[in-house]
């Protein structure tokens, strides 16, 4: 009977042991999902972080192996925060830093592309990261042109995207122009007026005409709420099939 107790609690104390190594092991890469998600979710958000925050996180994520739970939505969690990083060090006045936070981003993207090669917002943030680390050139098209490929229809990419591709839109080939085109009409549209606007009067506004051509294919109603928002930031053009009244000041 002793040498029956005694193996009992030498087992319990083993499963006890084998169950805190369990949550030793466990413990840190669900919470590291937790993270990753509000972090990663935050960040396509356009959300402000406090100073350094985005550092601190940083290091919860940097050096996990390839075996790690997620590891791929890990990657992709670390390529968003450098490129925010990045994105904010170019208003330092530290010019070396910002190109070594520019050169970090873009090693991070194409680490977390080797992983996740179908992520078409992966392809426009080092589209976009090109263009600031070494500046234009037909390299970084084909990426734009891999994000249009791979996310055609994802409104959310297209607001980001449309605008870059329309600060580019002499330097692109046909082809990629026309998805640009068909890009603003899409968010004219689905009714994202406000990014619209945004981005045919900004970037967009030597295009206005083959943009303005576009859009005279598609529904009457956005079209219409298009044409009251530029009114109302007293832009004076003539939007196709829709009269200006003083409705639209209302």
């Amino acid at each position: 009977m002793r040498d029956i107790k005694t193996f009992a609690r030498a087992f319990l104390i083993v499963l006890g042991a084998v169950s805190l190594s369990w949550v030793g092991f466990a413990v840190p890469p669900f919470g590291m999902a937790a993270t990753k998600n509000e972090v990663t979710a935050r960040l396509l958000a356009d959300d402000r972080f406090k100073p350094g925050a985005l550092r601190e996180s940083l290091a919860v994520f940097t050096g996990r192996a390839k075996w790690f739970p997620e590891y791929s939505k890990i990657t992709r969690a670390e390529a968003l925060m450098k490129i925010r990083i990045a994105e904010e060090s170019i208003r330092s006045i530290d010019l070396q830093e910002a190109g070594t936070e520019k050169v970090h981003a873009k090693a991070s993207i194409l680490s977390s592309l080797a992983s996740n090669p179908g992520d078409a917002y992966l392809w426009l943030a080092l589209y976009s990261t090109q263009l600031l680390s070494e500046g234009f050139d037909p390299e970084a098209i084909s990426y734009l042109d891999t994000s249009y490929f791979l996310g055609p229809m994802e409104g959310w990419i297209a607001i980001r995207r449309n605008r870059l591709a329309l600060a580019a839109f002499p330097m692109l080939d046909e082809s990629l122009q026309a998805k640009v085109v068909s890009e603003f009409c899409a968010l004219v549209s689905s009714e994202f007026i406000d990014a619209a606007v945004f981005n045919f009067v900004g970037v967009g506004w030597q295009q206005r005409n083959r943009l303005l051509q576009g859009i005279s294919q598609i529904h009457i109603l956005p079209r219409t709420l298009f044409a009251k928002r530029l009114a109302n930031e007293a832009v004076s053009i003539s939007i196709p099939g829709v009269s200006i009244d003083e409705r639209f000041w209302r």
